[in-house]
C-alpha cells in the first residue's frame, strides 16, 4: 500500500511543479490521482515533502525564473497517513 500512496504523491508533485500543467488547479491534480479529500491529499503531501502542494507550486515557478536549491527534502514514509489494515 505504500508503494501506492508513494507512486501517487509522486505523481502528483510532478504535475503541481511541473510548468506546462500550470493552469491545472492543485485540486484536480489530487482528483486525477484517485485522492478524494483534498485536505487529506495536502496533509499527505506536506508529510512527503515539507511544504503544501501551492507552496511546492510557486516555489518551482520561482525556480523556473531563477536557480535555486533543492526545493523539498526527501519523502518520509507515509505510513501514519495510512488506514490501518
Amino acid at each position: 500500500m505504500r508503494y501506492v500512496w508513494d507512486r501517487r504523491l509522486t505523481r502528483c508533485d510532478r504535475d503541481v511543479t511541473d510548468p506546462a500543467v500550470r493552469g491545472r488547479r492543485v485540486g484536480k491534480i489530487a482528483f486525477a490521482a484517485d485522492f478524494n479529500d483534498l485536505s487529506h491529499f495536502s496533509r499527505a503531501y506536506r508529510a512527503c515533502y515539507g511544504c503544501t502542494p501551492r507552496d511546492a507550486r510557486r516555489g518551482a515557478h520561482r525556480s523556473a525564473l531563477r536557480p535555486s536549491p533543492l526545493r523539498h527534502s526527501s519523502c518520509f514514509t507515509v505510513g501514519s497517513l495510512l488506514p490501518l489494515a
